[in-house]
């Protein structure tokens, strides 16, 4: 009586067909990694879209886009660091997601001129504190969906590596999930937070070898996020961003390239928004900016 032979296959063969396999993933990983890059990038000049459409607004209301010095020089109003990156969630959703005051002075303390706290905590029972709902009708409206737009505090994105901010629980916004973060509690919900520079119209240069004796000229000042530029998050370990240890990054990035006897920025005349990208590196070439489309 003959035996019948085992259909199954050998281990050789298995190994064989499962280095196969293992072959067309390692050749498939960098162009699946370079879809979610190019996803991740359209998803952020979306965002950019959304700002842009609520800086027009608060452009209407006010006469002016927000300013985004970092208030952290002598002759500043606050000497609390609250950076571009912080004043421009602000005035897209105010402090706290519910709208920016109108009397903001744009400072971390949240306060107006008379030093009167503009976005109080919201008590036990909001609805039912009239003092509380007073301060929510003299808002104005949000200017981006805070239902679409993904905003988190600087306290959940860095824990307590936010040093030099005492103001931890301001917005910031961001859409690169894939960055993570230095908070013992988890990763990030977002990545690092979006950059944001105002241009000064009374000025004219665009110095593409900035000293601390032009920075003054210059239409966009690169300190109003540099002390933001400390920050890091756990895959950076103690990296240094480059556009903190050379800020000619900045200047040189942001040249519109047209004249080189007197040089100007990409939007002279408006802002600057600026995402770190994939790596979470501000001045790498990952960059996403709201220009050169």
């Amino acid at each position: 009586m003959k035996t019948k032979k085992n259909a199954g296959f050998t281990i050789i063969e298995l190994l064989t067909v499962m280095s196969i396999i293992v072959i067309f993933i390692s050749l498939l990983m960098p162009s699946l990694n370079a879809v979610r890059r190019y996803s991740k990038a359209v998803r952020q000049k979306g965002q950019f879209h959304e700002m842009r459409t609520g800086l027009e607004m608060f452009y209407v209301d006010f006469g002016e886009y927000p300013e985004s010095s970092e208030n952290s020089f002598p002759g500043g109003i606050d000497d609390v660091p609250y950076c571009g990156a912080q004043k421009l969630c602000e005035a897209l959703l105010g402090k706290d997601n519910h709208g920016l005051h109108p009397d903001s002075q744009f400072i971390a303390a949240g306060t107006d001129r008379s030093g009167n706290i503009l976005y109080p905590p919201a008590p036990p029972n909001p609805l039912s504190d009239l003092i509380y709902m007073s301060n929510l009708r003299s808002r104005k409206n949000t200017y981006v969906d805070p239902e679409k737009f993904k905003t988190t505090n600087l306290y959940a994105l860095f824990g307590n590596s936010i040093t030099p901010y005492t103001e931890p629980n301001a917005f910031v916004c961001d859409v690169f999930r894939s960055v993570r973060n230095r908070n013992p509690n988890g990763s990030a919900t977002i990545g690092m937070p979006v950059l944001y520079y105002r241009a000064n119209t009374s000025k004219m240069g665009h110095h593409l070898n900035t000293d601390a004796a032009n920075i003054t000229q210059n239409i966009y000042d690169y300190r109003d996020n540099y002390n933001f530029t400390t920050l890091r998050t756990a895959e950076m370990g103690d990296s240094e961003h480059p556009i903190r240890a050379d800020h000619n990054i900045f200047y040189n990035t942001t040249w519109n390239g047209r004249d080189r006897v007197m040089p100007k920025p990409f939007n002279s005349e408006t802002y600057l928004l600026v995402s770190a990208g994939w790596d979470g590196f501000y001045g790498t070439k990952d960059d996403i900016f709201n220009f050169g489309e």
